[in-house]
């Protein structure tokens, strides 16, 4: 009813998309979530929403084993909501951890515990302005 390019629209493919990685139905969650990612790109490239997006897409492919696809995304997801974090409401703030996790998550499954150990330590770095 809204159109494609709404923002609550929008919302609710994100929303779908999280449901889907929670049920770890990742293929699922990956053609909502890059159908989401490809209307943020059209509608709104800036919104910090759209880096989230990237990093569930990325999720949704670590799932699935394809990791050398998923860390792109993961990585550049998550620096896209560093950037805008001023941006992201209190209320949102928790994607931008959530974010961070998911990076963790991808070097543990992808048996890179080096990396998975550097990046528990610039999140929790990053915990303190976050929280201000």
């Amino acid at each position: 009813v809204l159109g494609a390019e709404h923002p609550g629209t929008l919302a609710t493919l994100v929303s779908l998309g999280r449901v889907r990685l929670s049920q770890q139905k990742y293929g699922e969650a990956e053609s909502v979530l890059r159908e989401a990612l490809k209307t943020y790109d059209k509608s709104l490239p800036g919104a910090w929403q759209r880096f989230n997006s990237q990093s569930m897409l990325g999720a949704s492919l670590a799932g699935q084993r394809k990791y050398v696809e998923a860390e792109p995304l993961l990585l550049s997801g998550y620096q896209g909501m560093v950037d805008r974090r001023a941006a992201i409401l209190a209320g949102d703030r928790s994607a931008l951890e959530e974010a961070g996790q998911r990076i963790v998550r991808l070097y543990l499954d992808w048996a890179k515990p080096e990396k998975a150990a550097e990046w528990k330590s610039k999140l929790k770095a990053m915990k303190t302005p976050l929280s201000q």
